[in-house]
């Protein structure tokens, strides 16, 4: 791209500037969900563990 005038200078930056910012936005946003996911994993995990069994009787689970 010709840069012909400081104005033209000025446009290219400022759209540079704003597709960076919104990468940054992507960037942390997938950050959270990912966060977020291994969070309701984890979580998800804990509930699907079976009941201890301290009387030591067997038990069936399907």
């Amino acid at each position: 791209m010709q840069v012909s005038s400081t104005t033209d200078a000025a446009t290219l930056a400022t759209l540079q500037s704003q597709q960076k910012v919104k990468e940054q936005a992507q960037v942390s946003l997938l950050k959270k969900m990912m966060e977020q996911t291994q969070q309701m994993m984890q979580e998800l995990q804990k509930s699907l563990q079976p009941p201890k069994n301290d009387q030591g009787s067997i038990s069936l689970y399907a």
